[in-house]
Order: C-alpha cells, then sequence, then structure tokens
C-alpha cells in the first residue's frame, strides 16, 4: 500500500517557471514546500515571503544540505543542470530537474548515472505529458492505431511559437545559457510526440539564427518507425498555431496549446466536432484533480499533475516515473542533439 507521508520539497531557482511550480505544489495536500535557495540572498527571502515557505537559503550548496528535504525541485538556466542536479544528487536528495534535462544527450546521461548509482528518484519536469488532454490523447490514439488498416498512413504536424523581443542579455538568446528555440521550445512537441510513437529519425532541418548564433525559428521533419510522418516547427520570431494535430483518413486529433495543453479534440468526417472526445477528456481531468488537489483542478495550473505522480512515485519508493521515464529524456535528447547537428547550429558543449 502506497504511503501517505506528506513529501518536502526544495526550490532551487527563484525563476518564472519556479514561481509557478511553487504555486502548484500549494494545491497539493500531500506536498510542502519548505526550502527555497538563490545565488542571491535578497531574491531567496522575496520569494520566501510571496509563496511562504519557511526556510531560504543564499546558496544553492546550502539548500542541497538540507537534511529535511524529500526532494529539490531544480529551475535554473539549462547550462547549469548538470552541476546542479549533481549538487543535489551527491547530497542524497531526489530531483525534478526543468526541462530540458540536460545540454545535450551526454550531460543527460550523467545525471541519470548519478541518479541511478545512488538509487535517487529523477525526472526532467516536462509537464504537458501530465496534463489530461495528452493523456486523452494518448488513450484515443491508441485505440485508432489498434484499429487501422494496414495501409493506413499518420501525419503530424506541431507548431510552437511566440514573438520575443531580441535581448542579448536574455536566457532564450544566450548561448552561454543554452539560449535557442530547439532546447527551449522543440522539446515540446519532441517529447509529446515520442511518448505517442516512441524513437524518431530527424530528418531535413532548417534554422533561422540571430545576432547572438542562437537559433531563433527551427523548421523540421521527423519520421517514426512504423508510425507517422511530419513537421514541427519552432520560433521566437513570430506566433504560431501552438497545436499539436495526428490525422490519417479516418481521424484526426488536435492538441493545444501544445506546451500547455487544455484542449483535446478528436473529428471524424461523420463527427465534425470535439464532443466525441469530451467524455474522455472529462473523466481523466476529473480523476488527476480529484488525486492532484482539494479543489478542482484550473486548466491554467497544470503543474499539480506532475507534482503529485512525483510525490506518488517517492511514496512508492521508485527511482523514476513511467509517464517520464529516464529513456524518454533520452530519446527526446539525442533528438535535440541530431537537430543541432544536422542544423550546423552553436553547440552548447
Amino acid at each position: 500500500m502506497t504511503s501517505t507521508r506528506v513529501i518536502r520539497w526544495g526550490m532551487l531557482g527563484t525563476g518564472r517557471v519556479a514561481s509557478l511550480f511553487a504555486a502548484a505544489l500549494h494545491s497539493l495536500p500531500g506536498s510542502r514546500l519548505v526550502a527555497v535557495g538563490s545565488r542571491n540572498a535578497a531574491r531567496a527571502q522575496q520569494f520566501a515571503t510571496m509563496h511562504h515557505i519557511d526556510r531560504h537559503y543564499d546558496s544553492y550548496e546550502a539548500l542541497a544540505g538540507d537534511k529535511d528535504l524529500d526532494i529539490v525541485y531544480i529551475a535554473t538556466p539549462n547550462n547549469l543542470h548538470l552541476a546542479h542536479a549533481l549538487l543535489c544528487l551527491t547530497r542524497g536528495r531526489h530531483i525534478l530537474v526543468e526541462k530540458p534535462l540536460a545540454i545535450d544527450a551526454g550531460e543527460a546521461a550523467t545525471i541519470i548515472a548519478a541518479a541511478q548509482q545512488r538509487g535517487l528518484f529523477c525526472m526532467e519536469a516536462m509537464w504537458a505529458r501530465f496534463a489530461p488532454p495528452y493523456q486523452a490523447l494518448q488513450q484515443q490514439l491508441a485505440q485508432a492505431r489498434a484499429g487501422s488498416d494496414a495501409g493506413a498512413e499518420w501525419s503530424f504536424s506541431a507548431t510552437l511559437g511566440f514573438a520575443h523581443r531580441f535581448d542579448p542579455a536574455d536566457r532564450l538568446f544566450d548561448p552561454a545559457l543554452g539560449g535557442g528555440v530547439t532546447l527551449d521550445l522543440a522539446v515540446y512537441p519532441l517529447s509529446l510526440l515520442t511518448g505517442l510513437f516512441g524513437p524518431a529519425q530527424v530528418r531535413d532541418v532548417q534554422v533561422l539564427r540571430g545576432p547572438t548564433g542562437v537559433d531563433e525559428e527551427l523548421e523540421l521533419s521527423l519520421h517514426f518507425a512504423g508510425g507517422p510522418s511530419g513537421t514541427v516547427m519552432c520560433s521566437f520570431r513570430r506566433e504560431l498555431a501552438n497545436e499539436l494535430t495526428l490525422n490519417d483518413r479516418r481521424v484526426a486529433f488536435t492538441l493545444a496549446p501544445l506546451y500547455m495543453p487544455t484542449r483535446f479534440d478528436r473529428q471524424t468526417p461523420n463527427t465534425p466536432t470535439a464532443a466525441a472526445s469530451m467524455t474522455t477528456l472529462k473523466r481523466i481531468w476529473r480523476r488527476l484533480s480529484q488525486r492532484a488537489s482539494a479543489a478542482p483542478a484550473s486548466p491554467l495550473q497544470g503543474y499539480q499533475f506532475e507534482a503529485q505522480a512525483v510525490a506518488d512515485c517517492l511514496r512508492a519508493g521508485m527511482t523514476e516515473c513511467p509517464a517520464m521515464s529516464h529513456d524518454a529524456s533520452l530519446q527526446v535528447m539525442r533528438l535535440l542533439d541530431a537537430i543541432r547537428a544536422q542544423a550546423g547550429a552553436y553547440q552548447s558543449s
């Protein structure tokens, strides 16, 4: 029987995503955010006050050394994930690392190996995989593919783009911080697609690079063995549709927004609306919401589903989460490496 003990969280980093995740943790009756660490003492104290956190530290080392923590959520820039993951693991802390897990597959493998050697939990924080609309898509796609004719052909299209004002000091445009659209945005569609279809091969890759050398727009084609082919487009330069579409000749699925799924539509020639998918979606949403919060979940507060899954894994003594396994993270990191290698874009390491 799974334990009901409270999971004590530490927060390493005080940026925007850390703040969103902190708010989500407060919605989980079985989790408690008890400490935060920053390189800036004032920032750590301000974050602790804002989110009602008991303890704050003026260094990451001090946070990682807090023996009253079960797990540390690492929300620092991409280039620091390896160092901060190893810092926490060597001090015996389980870790949840904000996506992408690392700069490249080599670093990701190092993190995973360190966690496995110590018997500690490690997961990449790809929270979109835990959203009820994505889980509904997984279920209905599996059913549709099981009923497909041998010659049925599936295809997909994924877009994710936002118009960011260019700022060389912003981490998004800084190659030293692991900036660029491939690591920051492409990780979403690649993770969701590999979660549906397994390993993929990167084919044609085109990038537009900005003044700092990072990739500001990306377009690529992917092929999944025994599965679909399609395109992925990501951009810092313009707003895109921000959705994933999948279809064969009998049915089409749409997931949106791609980075924060709150809508799943199923469309067939005989059912031109999404009504057929809503029963499944509502059932999944209700089940997960009941586990993750005492109050009904807001579609815009999706981090709690990921946090609940992590807490459940820790209580069960697991060292990885089936919904976002170590192998799943490595698959995505290898794709990200292949994209950058084919594009001739800057290499961060």
